[in-house]
């Protein structure tokens, strides 16, 4: 083969290559979508290496990722403040207003994103801080109650397992009632009054024995003011519960109705919320708390087209 058709050749290849250059580089322009077109000889081959396989290989991870879950405002505002960028990191508070947190299970959170987008570069959003918002015990007691309706005996133990929450009347008297109901549960039911904001209630009970018949009294508040705190190491709210009843033949049954307690749990939501601004150092961070949810990680990644061939 002589040297001018060996040039040739060469020529003819190089055209050919840059044909194919010209052609995926305009597919890749046009349609705008975010991913890099690559050329690479004939019998050769483009390998994808996932970074996060390498991290166990390397000395420390590429990045840093994760999702940590915290128990408390400060612990949630101490950990934002030890890893926050002023260019990226972002808080969102989300929580849903129809769920009273009557279970265990959460009814919103506060999520620090450390590594969101900045506002001129991308960020993965894969190492983040979050504070559940779930209900104490104490006010799932009182809440997860509400309206429903009690046997005396029933209402008793509940009066004084949720003790510790009531701040009017006394617990002496809350005790006194108690053991009342409890006393005269199976006594039978002759009237009920209400006065001078007691219900008054008269049950007679038959002799049996040794022990004489007649008619016994017991007084019950018709209110009770409540201090509850909806959730852990956070300020109390008060709730007003207005006692109700109802008869049934020659029984009773009791219970209460709370007083909005859905705006008083969004008050302590807010009080969260204003707890965490306060807590966060950075001023930047500080006006990038939002009401709302983030993007989640897989949101962020986009799949990586299929490699065509030219």
């Amino acid at each position: 083969m002589s040297e001018s058709t060996t040039i040739d050749s060469d020529v003819r290849e190089i055209e050919r290559l840059t044909e194919r250059a010209v052609g995926l580089a305009a597919l890749g322009t046009e349609a705008d979508a975010g991913f890099v077109t690559t050329i690479v000889p004939d019998e050769h081959k483009v390998v994808l290496i996932d970074g996060e396989r390498l991290d166990g290989v390397e000395d420390r991870p590429w990045h840093s990722r994760g999702t940590v879950v915290v128990g408390t405002v400060d612990t949630f505002t101490r950990y934002v403040n030890l890893h926050a960028s002023d260019d990226a990191t972002t808080v969102w508070i989300q929580h849903d207003e129809d769920d009273l947190g009557t279970t265990t299970a959460s009814i919103g959170e506060v999520v620090a994103v450390i590594d969101d987008h900045a506002p001129d570069l991308a960020g993965w959003g894969e190492h983040r801080a979050v504070l559940p918002l779930r209900t104490t015990r104490e006010w799932r007691h009182w809440v997860g109650h509400d309206a429903v309706m009690l046997g005396q005996q029933e209402f008793a133990n509940h009066l004084r397992q949720g003790l510790q929450a009531v701040i009017d009347p006394d617990h002496a008297t809350i005790l006194e009632v108690a053991e009342a109901l409890v006393v005269t549960q199976s006594s039978s039911l002759e009237s009920i009054a209400r006065s001078s904001g007691q219900l008054h209630i008269t049950t007679h009970r038959e002799a049996k024995g040794r022990i004489a018949g007649g008619k016994e009294e017991t007084e019950v508040p018709e209110t009770f003011r409540l201090r509850i705190a909806p959730f852990l190491d956070r300020d109390p709210v008060e709730i007003e519960a207005r006692l109700h009843y109802r008869q049934v033949g020659d029984t009773l049954a009791l219970g209460y109705v709370l007083t909005a307690p859905a705006a008083a749990l969004e008050r302590a939501v807010r009080h969260v919320t204003e707890t965490v601004e306060l807590g966060i150092d950075s001023p930047a961070v500080r006006d990038r708390i939002y009401r709302g949810t983030p993007a989640t990680t897989d949101q962020r990644r986009r799949p990586m087209p299929r490699a065509t061939s030219a």
